[in-house]
């Protein structure tokens, strides 16, 4: 097995391998917090802090009462993505429906989707709101997110940010996770 003789090194080299270290090791992904500025969507009827201007899409997704329509605000940067996305359901659906139950599937499509795994999970609530608040690893380990999923009538909200575990601005997605308001 070879080993580093850090002795061969002058002191110069030294520091630049130690701070290298730290960096690695203590979350370089501080030193790349991102400045996030307010959107609010009025027909969403949600605000949230994000890294920029959200580009917008609409998709019609199948799921198991029909083709709901959702409506996704993300913003993509090199390492990371942020997204908002909302869904109304059939309130017939909802009302004969166990709140968890929906924001169970809402996971776990999620987590599908990003070939995520649950690392951390916590029911919360936005108001009166059920939610679930989540910590999950993306791409098979090699990337990390969080997001927080709500239901808040008939209509389905999910905020989350997913990205490579590499200079992941853990502080830069805690303030966009809190920053997610509805009304």
């Amino acid at each position: 097995m070879n080993t580093i003789n850090f002795r061969a090194f002058n002191g110069k080299s030294k520091f630049f391998i130690l701070f290298f270290i730290v960096l690695l090791l203590f979350g370089c992904g501080k030193l790349f917090e991102e400045k996030l500025t307010e959107f609010t969507s009025k027909e969403g009827r949600f605000s949230v802090s994000m890294p920029g201007e959200p580009g917008k899409q609409t998709d019609n997704i199948p799921t198991a009462v029909g083709s709901i329509e959702t409506h996704i605000f993300m913003v993509e940067k090199s390492n990371i993505a942020y997204m908002v996305a909302y869904s109304d359901y059939p309130s017939e659906m909802v009302q004969q429906s166990n709140p968890d139950d929906v924001l169970d599937g809402a996971k776990k499509g999620a987590m599908q989707n990003i070939d995520g795994k649950i690392t951390k999970e916590e029911l919360i609530a936005y108001g009166e709101a059920p939610a679930v608040e989540l910590y999950f690893s993306a791409k098979g380990g090699k990337g990390k997110g969080q997001a927080v999923i709500v239901l808040s009538g008939n209509r389905l909200y999910q905020a989350l940010a997913v990205g490579s575990n590499l200079l992941y601005p853990d502080r830069t997605v805690e303030k966009f996770i809190d920053s997610f308001a509805i009304w």
